[in-house]
């Protein structure tokens, strides 16, 4: 059965609710593709969608949320410190910073934040 397909038919494999908890919607079919292109390709998907995330787990597709990208960019000095703390301001002034990435300020970029 075609990877697509597998992750399409979530649903009735692991149950519905496993992905609609917190208020979150279901895997969609696109969310479904990008996971299943990321193994085609092979890729990295990287995505704060915890629905997401939920899924690649359950059928251990590697996912990364999106601080965990700049972390490794700043690790290769393909971004700067103050890059990030402008996407993390930017985030914040929009009242759009995932908790993932509240976090990770905390933990993963404690030192470049000063906490």
């Amino acid at each position: 059965e075609h990877l697509c397909e597998v992750l399409g038919n979530v649903d009735r494999s692991v149950g519905l609710k496993d992905y609609t908890s917190h208020g979150r919607e279901p895997p969609s079919s696109i969310d479904c593709f990008i996971l299943a292109f990321g193994q085609v390709r092979p890729a990295i998907v990287v995505t704060d969608d915890l629905g997401m995330h939920k899924l690649a787990d359950d059928f251990d597709l590697e996912i990364w949320h999106g601080y965990e990208l700049l972390k490794k960019m700043l690790a290769a000095k393909a971004i700067s410190t103050d890059l990030i703390r402008e996407i993390f301001t930017a985030l914040e002034n929009n009242d759009d910073l995932p908790r993932s990435w509240q976090e990770a300020k905390h933990t993963a970029f404690k030192k470049l934040f000063g906490l």
